[in-house]
């Protein structure tokens, strides 16, 4: 199973950005002939956001969400690359 990241074609321009926030929602991962919608976060990131929704108190779920370090292109690459078999199902 071939995969491979999908960015919006103008990312280059603000890819810092993203990097800076600590997260992207507009990404995606071609798997075989399918595209899946991701999300990348910052593990900072994802707890202010957890903490700052008072719904999720109790449950935070986020389908195809992916943790790295920093939100990098390096990084998003790599996490594509190297998620578990069946994550993008």
């Amino acid at each position: 199973m071939k995969r491979e990241l999908v960015l919006p074609p103008d990312f280059d321009d603000y890819g810092w950005e993203v990097e800076y926030k600590g997260v992207f929602w507009g990404g995606a991962v071609r798997v075989d002939d399918r595209l899946i919608n991701v999300i990348f976060y910052a593990p900072v990131r994802l707890q202010q956001d957890i903490a700052a929704d008072p719904s999720a108190g109790r449950l935070f779920t986020e389908k195809h969400l992916l943790v790295v370090a920093r939100v990098t292109l390096e990084n998003m690459r790599w996490v594509v690359e190297n998620a578990p078999d069946g994550f993008f199902e």
